[in-house]
């Protein structure tokens, strides 16, 4: 029972810390310009490649970003979800859920995205090859999840 717990609560935190990293490179890389870009490549800093790529393809990168958060945000409450019930009770998931709901708030949206717009070079050059790779794996998923978006967009004029 120790260790399923353990199991739980490591799965969990890694959807917080998957969510963080999803929620800020959106915001670190919508918020590079071109002149940061430039910079960047003058110094020859890391994975500016990756992210010109991801800036080009802007609509590919944030449905790849909100691919990964959606998959990570809803494991995480069904995580705590499964874990309260089997070891805690039912009574305690409306509970389990809603503290839940503020940490993924706080450390999966708002700290990511403010910290990241405060450091967006460094956390876009962190975050570009998971991204970019993401891209590329899912790249069927997310040109089906673009083309349905753009008909409904023209749908709705």
């Amino acid at each position: 029972m120790y260790w399923t717990v353990i199991g739980y609560l490591v799965a969990i935190i890694f959807c917080l810390y998957m969510s963080g990293r999803f929620s800020g490179t959106e915001t670190a890389l919508t918020a590079l310009d071109k002149v940061d870009i430039s910079m960047m490549k003058e110094k020859g800093e890391k994975h500016v490649e990756k992210i010109e790529y991801l800036k080009e393809h802007m609509d590919q990168t944030i449905t790849t970003i909100l691919v990964g958060n959606n998959v990570v945000n809803v494991a995480a409450p069904t995580l705590v979800t499964v874990m309260v019930r089997d070891f805690i009770g039912n009574w305690a998931i409306s509970i389990a859920s809603g503290i839940l709901t503020l940490v993924l708030l706080v450390f999966g949206e708002i700290t990511p995205k403010g910290f990241s717009l405060k450091n967006k070079k460094r956390f876009s050059q962190k975050n570009a090859a998971l991204i970019y790779y993401m891209s590329i794996g899912l790249n069927p998923l997310i040109k089906a999840l673009n083309d349905l978006s753009d008909y409904f967009i023209n749908v709705l004029g």
